[in-house]
């Protein structure tokens, strides 16, 4: 009897050791993440077009996850019941709608209205060729804020040019980003400072102007390359009050 015993507690004891060190197949290796690649600090038709359709961004571009386009459109469809609601100004006006005319509503920038009389802004590329662009302004900090946050198109004619009281270092990120974009860098003087290509979406990495910018301009990702848009070309601004245009 005693031997039994102590047989059982012998293969007791190796069946426990058994369990503190169980044999599991080695995971598999994991898939490299994806390179970190991200509104700004804190993205119709024009009279004469002169870009083509739109392009396919060139290089790498992070795409938009699924779920997070799924969850835009059903915030959009929220928002769109607020379409021609009274207002006085864009804080009035729910994700991406602007205040138009006293009303909320779909930025020009994606309807392409308007572009007729609408600001703009011209880059002369040289040998007397040029590259126009419709705009919607950001000039309060509240506008700044928001910039191309939430939209998920946008016309390949049109900009968002961000309009600040002097030169400075400027540095805008992707954060609520859907639409990989350009980014031009303009100083007071109307000159190009440098071109952000490309930047994806929803990232936060800043991107920077390499020397003191007054103007920030946001085009649809491969525009500027497209339209042959170089740091030390100089621009033209119509249709904007004198306080805004350039300082030749």
């Amino acid at each position: 009897m005693m031997k039994s015993l102590t047989a059982c507690l012998a293969l007791a004891l190796a069946l426990s050791a058994c369990d503190k060190n169980p044999k599991t197949p080695p995971s598999a290796p994991s898939e490299p993440a994806p390179p970190a690649v991200t509104p700004p600090v804190a993205g119709g038709e024009a009279p004469a077009p002169t870009l083509p359709p739109p392009v396919e961004p060139q290089g790498p571009v992070l795409s938009v996850p699924a779920e997070v386009v799924e969850k835009a459109k059903l915030e959009e469809e929220a928002m769109m019941q607020r379409v021609g609601q009274a207002c006085f100004n864009d804080t009035m006006c729910p994700r991406y709608l602007r205040c138009q005319q006293s009303k909320c509503a779909i930025p020009r920038a994606m309807t392409g209205e308007g572009a007729q009389g609408a600001p703009k802004v011209t880059f002369m590329l040289g040998d007397g060729l040029e590259a126009s662009f419709a705009l919607e302004l950001a000039i309060s900090a509240q506008e700044q804020q928001r910039g191309l946050m939430y939209r998920r198109s946008m016309k390949p004619d049109w900009g968002m040019l961000f309009i600040y009281p002097s030169d400075g270092q400027r540095s805008f990120w992707m954060k609520n980003t859907l639409l990989p974009l350009d980014m031009v860098f303009i100083n007071s003087k109307g000159v190009v400072t440098n071109v952000r290509s490309n930047v994806p979406p929803l990232t936060l990495e800043p991107r920077t102007s390499t020397a003191p910018a007054r103007y920030v301009l946001e085009l649809g990702a491969g525009v500027a390359n497209k339209s042959g848009i170089t740091a030390g070309q100089r621009v033209r601004l119509e249709n904007l009050k004198d306080e805004y245009k350039v300082r030749p």
